[in-house]
């Protein structure tokens, strides 16, 4: 069975017994995705689609022999278990991870047997890699949790400098997969045949001269894992907490570790599933976990600077209003490092120091003697204590800063690791980078019937509503992802333009939709690109050249490459966003846009014969009110769910009758005289502007045309449309030529490779009073 659809995925893999959740990196960030009842985690639909892969909780009597060896002795493993339970080994859905010898072998609980969460296996190591199989019965973790998680679908891991996928989950081609069978039809695996799997590995490995790994003391003698066991594990992994100093070994084994907090030892008995990040810390030169849940960085106790009991403090603390303005906490800031100011997270405005100190009471992080008089030495008496306080835009400094301001759609607030350069995004450890975008807030519909906004649509843009409807989607459920063409929406003014986009501006959030004129485009600052939706609406007549410069100009705002753009905004430093905006163009006249004919990066839908008559008088108003009703919920929540496998970001626009319109539209009349006129030159390979004035077949209106100075800018546009371009001389400074005494262009055609425009544009130059034939052609009279 070939699914597409993640929904349709996690659809078909419930019905047939499991459980899905979404997945990253064989993690799950779903909140509470371990609870005991599936149910708690709600619709499968509403499941975040930035996490493109699936996982399964192994519980509800699936089990999984999880083979993780990557050396071709899993083929004995592999005999050994098909002398053990033969059907598992034959018949068993198999997925493969990273490599060709690593499989995961899916089956289930016989009924009545014993459960079980994971049989401890060792590890072994063979040339600095290690190998090793796990044992997943479907039983509960000491939490009463589901105690595993493993990914069954979609991208099994990502490189961690470009993010770019580096490994698909793949499921054995001669094997039925999940999604064609049902749980209760996997073959069985009892626990004491999986106790014998485990032995049987064992002495395969001993045999080999595979090395053991030692595991380290710890405080639970239940609770022995090994140093390699702590790269990335779950809920209740680590038994209930580990020592610093095996913290810090398995640290130093891994160079950084992401886990969940249950490791921690004041965390673990309540069974915390806070996803945390184990690095070095150069400041405090320790070990240091920040814990994602909290936003809180967490250092040992030993150290000379104890930050979690004032972080935990302040936590709780309730500024009084009256010494705070708007009831502000030090926790709604972090410090921007660049321009030493303060980000308030609830909407990135940037503070001042002065402010920050202001509205802030100082910080207490610690105690001191106070200074004692000689008198008092003297007499021996014991120092008074008093505190030591820092003003609050120093403890955001230290211990709440970001090196970095962006506008990323479908990351976090707090992007970690990873800074945002010209050419993406790249992996810096330890770097942490604030994001303003904000995503929207949908509101689910109390009827999700959209008909009359679909008629609308139809009615307006009949034989383009597919692809519209499926742009819209696309901005809605993919935000992050940039689509290399822009929607047109022509025709008459007052049939609805601005009616069809409102629900769209609804679904990303009005603060993602950016209105914009066309002259505010071509201006300098370009705050407005830091939108889902970019709207350019009422494009009117700017003008020919005008024409030509807008449209050069938003051809890099509607395609990536570039990945990134650089911000520039008024009395702010500039700084780069990601390029994922979506242009539209709404205009009512054609002749308002210059389209070339090879253009593929503009869908064109217009309305042809439609005008404001054949509305009724309260057409529009009842479409407001149903809006306002419900409507807008109703349309968000279509498109958020519309299946739009189909629809390929990059692929260029169907070209529709109205594209083509435009494009015949964009043909001044002098480009037809100027075609003429090359044409009875015989289309030469390089040619002047002289050139085309002395042919046959110059029309008086060229000629005109051309000898007037005010459209001396225009005439490289016309060169252009007919197939030549101005080649520049590399021997002047002014890139000229020098022909019979003057400086002029020499135009070149364009379909010439770079060495045969340079050899004709020379030969130009060379014979100044003759023209270089395109060979085989001849003037026509």
């Amino acid at each position: 069975m070939a699914i597409n659809d993640l929904i349709e995925l996690r659809t078909q893999l419930f019905a047939n017994g499991y459980q899905p959740i979404p997945n990253f990196d064989k993690q799950t960030f779903l909140k509470g995705w371990n609870d005991p009842d599936y149910s708690k985690l709600g619709d499968i639909a509403k499941f975040p689609r930035r996490f493109k892969a699936t996982g399964l909780r192994v519980t509800n009597n699936l089990r999984v022999i999880d083979l993780d060896i990557d050396h071709p002795l899993i083929d004995q493993v592999f005999s050994a278990i098909e002398e053990i339970v033969p059907d598992v080994c034959n018949r068993a859905p198999a997925r493969y991870g990273a490599s060709q010898y690593k499989v995961a072998l899916f089956c289930r609980a016989p009924d009545g047997d014993e459960a079980f969460s994971m049989l401890p296996v060792h590890k072994y190591l063979v040339d600095g890699k290690a190998h090793s199989i796990e044992l997943f019965g479907g039983g509960m973790a000491r939490s009463g949790n589901v105690y595993k998680q493993m990914g069954a679908y979609g991208p099994h891991s990502h490189d961690p400098v470009t993010k770019k996928v580096a490994f698909q989950y793949a499921w054995d081609p001669e094997r039925p997969s999940l999604l064609d069978t049902p749980l209760a039809e996997l073959p069985e695996l009892s626990k004491a045949q999986a106790l014998e799997i485990a032995a049987r590995f064992e002495a395969i490995a001993t045999n080999a001269g595979w090395e053991r790994v030692v595991r380290p003391a710890h405080d639970s003698a239940a609770a022995v894992y090994d140093i390699t066991d702590l790269s990335r594990f779950d809920t209740d992994r680590a038994g209930g907490g580990l020592t610093y100093h095996e913290l810090c070994d398995a640290l130093a084994y891994h160079g950084e570790l992401r886990c969940s907090a249950s490791f921690m030892p004041d965390r673990g008995d309540s069974g915390d599933t806070s996803r945390c990040w184990v690095f070095h810390s150069p400041r405090h030169d320790c070990a240091a976990v920040f814990v994602y849940g909290d936003e809180q960085t967490h250092y040992p106790v030993s150290e000379k600077i104890d930050l979690q009991p004032i972080i935990d403090a302040l936590a709780e603390e309730v500024p009084p209003p009256e010494t705070l303005p708007g009831n502000v906490k030090l926790m709604d800031f972090y410090a921007f490092l660049p321009t030493h100011q303060y980000i308030y997270k609830y909407n990135g405005s940037l503070w001042p120091v002065a402010t920050i100190n202001s509205v802030l009471n100082k910080i207490t992080i610690g105690q001191k003697p106070k200074k004692q008089t000689k008198k008092q030495i003297e007499a021996g008496e014991t120092p008074e204590m008093v505190d030591v306080q820092i003003p609050a835009h120093l403890w955001l400094d230290r211990g709440r800063a970001v090196v970095q301001m962006t506008w990323a759609p479908g990351e976090p607030q707090i992007i970690q690791d990873r800074l945002l350069i010209e050419g993406g995004w790249t992996y810096q450890r330890g770097a942490r980078g604030f994001n303003t975008y904000t995503p929207p807030t949908i509101v689910k519909a109390a009827d999700p019937d959209i008909g009359r906004w679909r008629r609308h649509l139809e009615r307006v843009y009949p034989d383009e509503a597919g692809e519209i409807e499926a742009w819209m989607a696309h901005r809605v459920q993919r935000p992050q992802e940039k689509i290399n063409h822009s929607l047109v929406l022509g025709g008459r003014q007052g049939i609805g333009k601005d009616t069809l986009l409102e629900p769209l501006r609804y679904a990303v959030g009005g603060w993602n939709f950016n209105e914009v004129s066309p002259l505010q485009l071509l201006g300098r600052f370009n705050g407005f690109l830091k939108a889902v939706v970019l709207r350019v609406s009422e494009a009117r007549d700017l003008g020919e050249s005008d024409r030509y410069k807008f449209y050069n100009h938003t051809k890099t705002l509607m395609a990536a490459p570039p990945e990134t753009m650089l911000i520039d905004e008024k009395n702010r430093q500039e700084y780069r966003i990601q390029n994922v905006c979506g242009v539209i163009i709404t205009l009512n006249e054609k002749p308002s846009l210059y389209l070339p004919a090879d253009d593929r990066r503009h869908f064109v839908a217009w309305s042809e014969q439609l005008t404001k008559n054949d509305f009724d008088a309260d057409y529009f108003q009842e479409i407001y009110g149903w809006y306002q009703g419900g409507g807008l919920a109703a349309v968000a929540q279509y498109l958020a769910e519309l299946n739009i496998a189909a629809f390929d970001a990059k692929r260029p626009p169907r070209l529709t009758p109205g594209f083509h319109d435009i494009v015949n539209m964009s043909r001044v009349a002098e480009d037809a005289d100027m075609a003429d006129a090359l044409d009875g030159l015989g289309r030469p390979g390089a040619v002047t502007l002289e050139d085309v004035m002395q042919s046959k077949k110059c029309s008086n209106e060229l000629l005109q045309y051309l000898n007037d100075r005010n459209n001396r800018r225009r005439i490289g546009f016309r060169f252009e449309e007919c197939g030549y371009s101005a080649m520049r001389n590399r021997d002047a400074k002014d890139g000229l030529w020098v022909l019979e005494g003057r400086r002029q262009v020499i135009y070149v055609r364009s379909d010439l490779s770079t060495r045969e425009r340079a050899d004709y544009a020379q030969r130009r130059a060379n014979r100044s009073t003759n023209i270089v034939a395109w060979p085989g052609s001849t003037p026509q009279n």
